[in-house]
C-alpha cells in the first residue's frame, strides 16, 4: 500500500499527489500552479483534476495541458509574448476560441 512506502519510493504520480494534498491541507486561498500535470500517468492526471474540482478556493494555472484546461473549467487567458492577453472564456469554450485563433494564425 502506498500510504505504508516512504515518500522516496513513491512514483512521480504518487508523490505529486502527496504534495498537492499537503499544499492543500494548508487551505491556501490561492494556488499557483505551472505545469502541475507533466510527466503524470493518466491516473495521476484525473487525480490533480478532481482535486481542482473540489478546490475551494482560487488558482492561477499554466498548462499546455487541453485535458486540464476543459476539464477544470477555469476562465482561459491567453498571454502574448509581449506582455498582452485575451480572456478566452471558461473550460471547453474557452480552449476552442483559442484553438481556433491558432488554426487562424497558421493558415496565414
Amino acid at each position: 500500500h502506498a500510504h505504508t512506502r516512504p515518500i522516496k519510493e513513491l512514483s512521480g504520480g504518487q508523490k505529486a499527489r502527496v504534495q498537492f494534498a499537503l499544499l492543500t491541507c494548508r487551505r491556501p486561498e490561492i494556488l499557483i500552479l505551472d505545469e502541475p500535470t507533466n510527466h503524470l500517468d493518466i491516473e495521476s492526471v484525473e487525480e490533480i483534476i478532481s482535486a481542482l474540482r473540489r478546490y475551494e478556493g482560487g488558482f492561477i494555472l499554466v498548462s499546455h495541458d487541453a485535458r486540464l484546461i476543459t476539464s477544470t473549467q477555469a476562465t482561459l487567458w491567453e498571454v502574448d509574448g509581449k506582455g498582452g492577453y485575451k480572456v478566452r472564456g471558461e473550460g471547453l469554450q474557452g480552449f476552442e476560441e483559442y484553438r481556433k485563433s491558432v488554426m487562424t494564425e497558421l493558415e496565414r
